[in-house]
C-alpha cells in the first residue's frame, strides 16, 4: 500500500473504486469484499454501562478461532438521522384528535430543528447511538459457526440483528453522503460499492486537516498512547462510557460530542506473542542505550510484563479510530477539541491525523480495514496497540445512552442527546404498574401531565384521582371530565351494588380474558369492604371482628341475590336489624342479633335518609364512565373525613372494577396523586387492602396503576401495601429529590454503585428540562423531558399560564387553537 498514490487516486477517481463492498450473498448472509475476504455484519445496541458479564463475554469472543488473519470490529455510530424515532413519536398517537395530533406534529418538529432545542442541550445534536459488529474472515464461515457466534453477541446482551444488502447500504449512504440520505434501496444485480454514493455527492480529500464529504467536513482522531492502566484493566466503564460525554448531567453537559462520529475499533483476532517478543527485546536493548526516561520506563515494564504473561493471556492487535462530522470547519474543529479533551482527561494522549486520515477513515467503516499480506498494512498504518484478550473487551465502544424503555409513546432525551422513549405496556414487563417520587416543586405536575397526554393519545383510557386541582386544566386540554366529588351539581353515584356483571351467578372463567369467580369474589370482598368502611367512617375503629364481617358479608350477599340496587344501603339496614327473619331457623344468639343491630344503627348517615345517601343509593348511569379522561379530585372531601373514607375507597373500587369488568383489549390507567395525602387521611385498612389488591391483579386486565408520592420515603407509611407497591411496579420514576440517600439507607430502595450515583445527581434545569431517573424492564437511567413551546404548553400548570390559556378559549378558540397561540408567543414558528 502506497499512501502518497492511493491519496492521488483518490483525487482523480471514484471513491467507489476503494470501497470493498462487492456483493451481498442472501442465501448465506455473507458480504463477499474486493480484497478476496468475507463479512458478517450484526446491529446491536448499546449498553448503558458494562457489567462484567458483557465483559468477559466478548473477551471469550476474541479468543475464538474464525481463521487467519480474521478482523472483528465493533463500530459506535452516534447517528444525528433521528427521522425514524419523531415518526414513531407521530405513530404512537392512535387516537387522532386535533389536539393530540398536533402535540406528536409539533414535537416532531421540535425535534427534528436543532437551533429549536440548541439551547437546551448545549449546542448538542439529538442522536440515535447505534452498535455494529463486523467479523471479517477470509475463508467463509460453517453456518453453525456463525449462530454461535450471534449467541454470543446476545450472551453479551446485545441484542444482536443480522444485517443484509439493504441495512449496509443504508448506513453507507448516511456516512459517505449526509446524515439525511438512508434509503435502504438495493439492487442485486449492481455491485454494492456503486450504490452508495450520489453522483451529486462532492467527496474530497485533498485538504490537509479535513475531509469532505458532501456538505460536511470530516476529521479523523486516534489515540498515540494508551493510559498504562489498559494493560492492568483498571479503565473502568465508567471512564469509557465518558470517552463520548459525560454521563453526570449538569455543566458537565458542556463535555459532549455535539456532532454525528464513528468510533470504530479493528481488533485482530490473531495471537500476537512473536511480536510482544520482538518488542520487549527491542525496549530492552533500548534501555542499554539510552538514558532511563519515565516514559520509556514504563513502556519496558510494560511489554517485559506481557512477554511474562503470554502463556496465561492472550494478546491481540486493536486500532481505536474516532471520525468526527461537521457542518462546517468551525465545528469540525470544536467536535476534534472536545473528542481529544474527553480522551485525554482519561489518560490518553491523542492526536489528529493528516497524512492518513483518508485511509484510517475507510478503514473505520464496515469491513474496511485491508490488513493486507502478513498484515503489512498495520504494520505501514502503525495506529495498533497490544493488549490482553480482555483489557480489549473493556475498552470497546459499546456504551452509550440511556435508551429509555420501549416505543416512544412518551418521548424523552437521554444527557448525551439519545432520543428516548418510554412505554407502560411493553411485552417484556412482568406488569404495567407504575411509581413517581418528587418533592413539590420539581416539576412532577408537569411530567404527570406529559405523562398521560400521551398515553391518552395511545388509546389508553385514564382515571386520575387527585387532592389540589392540579389536572384540572390537563383535563379540560384533552376534553375528559373533570369532577370535584363534593360538589351536588354533579351528581355523582357511588352505589356500590351498581356493578355490571350479575354476581348471584357462577363463572367458568375458561380462559384469562374472561370474567371468572376470582373476579366476583373480588367484587363482592369490595362491597363488603365498602359497607365495612361505611360502618367505621364516624369512629376511629377501623377494625371489624371476624363476626361483625361476616355478618356484612351475608347483608351483601342477600342484596345481591335480591338484585336490590336502588336504597341498597336501605336494605343492609334492615337485614342487619331484622336478623332472625332472614336465619333459615330463626335461632341466632342475642347478643349477635345485638351487635347487628348496632352495625345497622351506624349506617343512618349512609341510608337514603342520611346527609351522604345521595352518593350510594341512587341508579342514575355514571355519564363520565363513557369518557377516556376522568379526573376525581376529593379536596373539599378532606374537610368531611367519614365520607371521605367511604368514597375514597369506593372510587377506587369503582376505577379498578371499571378496569376488571371492561373490555381487556383496551389500555387502561388509575393514577392516585397524593396517594400518601389520602391513607394519612382516611387510615384506612379498607382502602389499603382495595389498592394492594389492584396492584397486584391489573395485569390481568391489560390495566396499569400509578401511585405518585412527594417523599419515596413515604411508601414506609403504608407498612405490607408499600412492600406490594414496590414489588409490583415494574416502572419507577423518581424526579429530583433531596430523599433518596436517606431512602436507600433505611433500605426502601435498594440501588449502589454508578446506580445510586445517577439517582442523586438528578438535577432539573428549568426552562430547559426536567430529569427524570427511570427504572424499568429494560434497565435503569436517567431521562430528562425537554419540550417546545407546544409540548410546554400542553403541560404546564403555571397558575398565570394556565388562566392565558382559558382567556383564548373565552375568547372562542378551540382548546387546540387556544394551545396554540399561546405556544406562538413562546416561539412556535407561526408557519408551521
Amino acid at each position: 500500500m502506497n499512501q502518497n498514490k492511493i491519496t492521488q487516486d483518490l483525487r482523480r477517481n471514484q471513491l467507489s473504486d476503494y470501497l470493498p463492498y462487492l456483493a451481498f450473498d442472501e442465501k448465506t448472509n455473507e458480504f463477499i469484499n474486493a480484497d478476496d475476504t468475507l463479512g458478517y455484519a450484526f446491529e446491536c445496541s448499546p449498553h448503558y454501562f458494562l457489567g462484567d458479564k458483557t465483559i468477559n463475554t466478548i473477551s471469550s469472543v476474541l479468543k475464538q478461532n474464525y481463521g487467519v488473519g480474521s478482523i472483528l470490529q465493533f463500530i459506535l455510530f452516534a447517528d444525528d438521522n433521528i427521522d425514524a424515532y419523531c415518526e414513531n413519536i407521530k405513530e404512537g398517537d392512535t387516537r387522532h384528535t386535533p389536539l393530540t395530533e398536533k402535540m406528536s406534529q409539533y414535537h416532531f418538529n421540535f425535534l427534528k430543528n436543532q437551533n429549536a432545542y440548541s439551547e437546551k442541550t448545549k449546542g448538542n445534536k439529538l442522536k440515535n447511538f447505534r452498535l455494529f459488529v463486523c467479523l471479517k474472515t477470509n475463508k467463509a464461515l460453517p453456518e453453525l459457526t456463525i449462530k454461535a457466534f450471534a449467541e454470543s453477541l446476545h450472551g453479551a446482551m446485545l441484542s444482536p440483528r443480522e444485517v443484509g444488502a439493504k441495512e449496509m447500504l443504508s448506513l453507507l449512504r448516511q456516512l459517505l453522503n449526509n446524515s439525511q440520505c438512508n434509503s435502504k434501496h438495493y439492487n442485486a444485480n449492481v455491485g454494492l460499492s456503486k450504490q452508495i454514493i450520489n453522483a451529486e455527492s462532492v467527496v474530497d480529500f485533498s485538504h490537509k486537516n479535513y475531509l469532505k464529504i458532501g456538505n460536511e467536513f470530516v476529521g479523523v482522531v486516534t489515540p498515540k498512547e494508551f493510559p498504562e492502566s489498559l494493560n492492568e484493566q483498571l479503565l473502568n466503564s465508567n471512564q469509557v462510557s465518558e470517552l463520548i460525554g459525560s454521563y453526570k448531567g449538569g455543566i458537565d453537559d458542556l463535555e459532549q460530542i455535539g456532532s454525528r462520529f464513528l468510533w470504530t475499533c479493528n481488533v485482530l483476532l490473531d495471537k500476537v506473542d512473536n511480536e510482544i517478543r520482538r518488542k520487549s527485546f527491542l525496549a530492552n536493548a533500548q534501555r542499554m542505550g539510552a538514558k532511563k526516561s519515565n516514559n520509556i520506563g514504563d513502556r519496558i515494564s510494560m511489554l517485559s510484563d506481557a512477554s511474562k504473561q503470554i502463556h496465561s493471556n492472550y494478546y491481540l492487535k486493536f486500532i481505536p479510530t474516532i471520525v468526527l462530522f461537521a457542518d462546517s470547519e468551525k465545528d469540525l474543529s470544536i467536535a476534534t477539541t472536545k473528542a481529544k479533551r474527553l480522551w485525554e482527561s482519561q489518560g490518553f494522549l491523542m492526536q489528529d491525523e493528516n497524512r492518513i486520515k483518508h485511509i484510517l477513515f475507510l478503514s473505520s467503516l464496515p469491513f474496511g480495514l485491508i490488513a493486507g499480506k502478513n498484515s503489512g498494512n498495520i504494520n505501514f498504518i502503525d495506529r495498533h496497540f497490544i493488549a490482553p484478550a480482555k483489557a480489549v473487551a473493556n475498552q470497546l465502544p459499546l456504551q452509550a445512552d440511556f435508551f429509555g424503555s420501549g416505543f416512544p409513546v412518551i418521548p424523552f432525551i437521554g444527557r448525551k442527546g439519545q432520543v428516548q422513549g418510554l412505554d407502560f405496556y411493553p411485552k417484556n414487563s412482568n406488569n404495567h404498574n407504575f411509581l413517581c417520587s418528587a418533592t413539590s416543586g420539581s416539576g412532577k405536575s408537569f411530567v404527570i401531565n406529559w405523562i398521560v397526554a400521551h398515553c391518552y393519545g395511545n388509546q389508553t383510557k385514564i382515571r386520575l384521582i387527585d387532592i389540589g386541582g392540579s389536572y384540572k386544566k390537563i383535563c379540560n386540554v384533552l376534553g375528559g371530565e373533570y369532577l370535584d366529588v363534593a360538589n351536588k351539581n354533579n351528581n355523582v353515584n357511588f352505589n356500590p351494588f351498581q356493578v355490571e356483571q350479575n354476581l348471584d351467578k357462577k363463572y367458568t372463567g375458561k380462559s384469562d380474558d374472561e370474567y371468572d369467580e376470582q373476579d366476583k369474589k373480588h367484587d363482592v370482598d369490595s362491597i363488603v369492604a365498602t359497607i365495612s368502611a361505611m360502618i367505621c367512617s364516624t369512629g376511629n375503629n377501623d377494625k371489624l371482628s371476624a363476626e361483625e364481617t361476616g355478618l356484612i358479608t351475608h347483608a351483601v350477599k342477600e342484596t345481591i341475590a335480591r338484585d336490590i340496587v336502588e336504597n341498597c344501603i336501605d336494605f343492609i339496614q334492615q337485614y342487619l336489624s331484622n336478623l332472625t327473619s332472614y336465619s333459615l331457623d330463626g335461632q341466632i344468639p342475642e347478643s349477635l342479633t345485638a351487635r347487628a343491630k348496632e352495625l345497622s344503627f351506624t349506617l343512618c348517615e349512609f341510608s337514603s335518609k342520611g346527609q351522604y345517601g345521595k352518593y350510594f343509593n341512587g341508579v342514575t348511569e355514571n355519564h363520565w364512565q363513557s369518557n377516556d379522561f376522568v379526573v376525581l379530585e376529593l379536596e373539599e372531601l378532606t374537610k368531611k373525613p367519614a365520607l371521605m373514607k367511604v368514597v375514597m375507597l369506593q372510587i377506587i373500587t369503582m376505577m379498578t372494577m371499571e378496569m376488571y369488568q371492561g373490555d381487556r383489549a383496551i389500555k387502561k390507567m388509575l393514577i392516585l396523586e397524593e396517594l400518601s395525602t389520602m391513607l394519612k387521611l382516611i387510615k384506612s385498612d379498607f382502602v389499603a387492602n382495595i389498592v394492594e389488591d389492584a396492584y397486584r391483579r391489573a395485569r390481568k386486565y391489560n390495566g396499569s396503576i400509578g401511585s405518585v408520592f412527594q417523599s419515596v420515603r413515604d411508601i414506609i407509611k403504608f407498612g405490607d401495601v408499600g412492600d406490594v407497591m414496590l414489588e409490583n411496579s415494574a416502572f419507577k420514576l423518581f424526579l429530583e429529590s433531596s430523599a433518596y440517600a436517606k431512602a436507600i439507607e433505611e433500605k426502601i430502595i435498594d440501588y449502589d454503585g454508578i446506580v445510586k450515583e445517577l439517582l442523586l445527581s438528578l438535577k432539573s434545569s428549568r426552562p430547559h428540562y426536567s430529569e427524570i431517573f427511570i427504572d424499568a424492564p429494560s434497565g435503569v437511567g436517567v431521562s430528562r423531558l425537554m419540550v417546545g413551546p407546544y409540548g410546554y404548553a400542553v403541560a404546564t400548570t403555571d397558575a398565570n399560564e394556565v388562566s392565558e390559556i382559558e382567556s383564548y378559549q373565552a375568547q372562542g378558540l378551540s382548546i387546540d387553537e387556544a394551545l396554540e397561540k399561546f405556544a406562538q408567543k413562546r416561539g412556535l414558528p407561526t408557519d408551521e
